[in-house]
């Protein structure tokens, strides 16, 4: 098959553009018919019992699983309520007819932001719980519509038949199996598993699994992002560039079905580093290896942002342009440097960048957050901060010390690393209000940066092996 991203010199111009073409076509296909299928498995969330979501959700109440706190301080109660019990009320509120529950499901909880950058405090824990007992004043009628929420739809299923307490332990447990089969497969692939041992070890040991692996709202976006990494580490022969091509639209595309904007730059960053290690090719330069993961990247973006531009046109077609208004609104809010409640105000000198490096030491603040203990630890911080440093050091050292005709290959060694890191970066400048509000959860993602050096590292002594994957 040929390969657009090595651009072979034998190719002129005009069969190059002809095979890009043809590619986009098949994944803009491909795109489509994702959409198609999450749109189905929407409408099956009509056919879930919701009294037996109701049942389990309040049995969960009354057992613990489900705290009235919005973020619990302990770890293992999770980190993150507040996002659980949003994808709770849809699950269990459903809509008033068949296609607002695939499309605009009710919400109990209404999410606003005042023209003065202030939003509202909100408990959903606490609301929930009031509608369960019956004790809600109105008729829910508010809808919420920027998301596929594919999790909820999960959550309604999973509840029909199992208790709450064990579909977190099936959620946590099952993504903690899936990175260890990753290891496993790795391993068996000889110097592969030198190059990815970082990112796998990284994300077992230091991928706040325990905080947040259990949440029904995080979970089913990483169980998607390691069944993707298993395959590509297990079937790494197969994969031709036009088919990773194919598989970076598959795993925006379902990034986007199952998430709320809560693991994009993780999913993302991960992807893109097993993508480059495994496409890794010898005596490949850092331009064409640079490249390749441009294209990747571009793909993993296009099938996110295709699949959520679907989800918003549905949303209009069945509302009218209220959907659109809402989700503009968001994102003037989360793109920009207005939010007097953590203290950026662009009217007293707040600008991109300077939020840009605060949000980075908000980020290496919350570092302790990645590990299963649960207390809030500036040691723990600044231990996993200097283990972070010292891996980009040991990278910059060991490229230093190659001889001068190596020290190319040995960037282009390090590419799928420091392109993950580049892309968490930009997503930090790019959503900087997004980034400050939720580092409690958006540290997950500065597992990239802690780990990147350390698999730059690696890769360049797997490079100095002399050894192809």
């Amino acid at each position: 098959m040929l390969d657009p991203m090595t651009y072979a010199p034998h190719l002129d111009a005009t069969r190059r553009r002809g095979h890009a073409l043809r590619l986009a076509g098949q994944c803009l296909l491909l795109l489509a018919l994702l959409n198609a299928l999450f749109l189905g498995a929407r409408f099956a969330d009509n056919l879930v019992s919701k009294p037996r979501v109701a049942a389990a959700l309040r049995a969960g109440y009354a057992d613990g699983s489900i705290p009235t706190a919005s973020y619990p301080a302990a770890a293992l109660a999770g980190r993150d309520m507040y996002s659980d019990c949003i994808a709770a009320q849809l699950a269990v509120l459903g809509g008033t007819d068949a296609a607002h529950t695939a499309i605009a499901p009710r919400l109990l909880t209404v999410e606003q932001v005042r023209a003065d950058g202030w939003a509202p405090r909100r408990y959903p824990c606490r609301d929930l719980q009031t509608w369960l007992d019956g004790r809600w004043p109105e008729r829910p009628s508010a809808t919420y519509t920027r998301f596929w929420q594919g999790g909820a739809s999960m959550l309604a299923l999973a509840l029909t038949v199992m208790p709450v307490e064990a579909y977190r332990a099936l959620l946590l447990n099952l993504t903690l199996a899936l990175i260890a089969l990753s290891a496993v497969l790795a391993a068996r692939g000889g110097i592969l598993w030198l190059r990815l041992a970082p990112l796998l070890v990284g994300s077992f040991a230091i991928g706040g699994q325990m905080g947040y692996g259990q949440l029904f709202s995080y979970g089913p976006p990483q169980i998607a992002l390691w069944l993707t990494v298993m395959g590509m580490i297990a079937w790494r022969t197969r994969l031709t560039p036009d088919r990773l091509v194919m598989l970076a639209v598959v795993s925006g595309s379902v990034e986007a079905f199952l998430d709320q904007l809560i693991s994009v730059p993780l999913v993302a960053g991960v992807f893109l580093v097993v993508a480059g290690v495994v496409a890794v090719r010898p005596d490949e330069g850092p331009a064409r290896a640079g490249l390749r993961l441009a294209v990747l990247g571009g793909a993993w973006m296009a099938g996110f942002l295709g699949s959520y531009a679907a989800k918003l046109g549905l949303s209009v077609a069945l509302l009218g342009p209220g959907p659109f208004v809402d989700f503009a609104q968001q994102l003037l809010f989360r793109v920009g440097t207005l939010d007097p409640e953590i203290g950026y105000d662009a009217a007293r000198g707040a600008s991109r960048f300077t939020m840009l490096w605060g949000n980075v030491g908000v980020l290496a603040a919350n570092f302790w957050r990645l590990g299963y203990a649960g207390a809030d630890s500036i040691v723990a911080s600044c231990l996993l901060l200097a283990a972070g440093i010292g891996g980009w050091a040991a990278a910059l050292l060991r490229r230093a010390s190659v001889v001068s005709g190596e020290k190319r290959a040995a960037l282009a060694a390090g590419m799928p690393y420091l392109a993950a890191s580049a892309f968490l970066l930009l997503w930090v400048m790019a959503l900087p209000e997004h980034t400050a509000r939720h580092a409690f959860f958006t540290v997950r993602a500065a597992l990239l940066w802690l780990v990147s050096g350390w698999g730059w590292y690696c890769c360049i002594r797997a490079e100095s092996h002399g050894t192809s994957t």
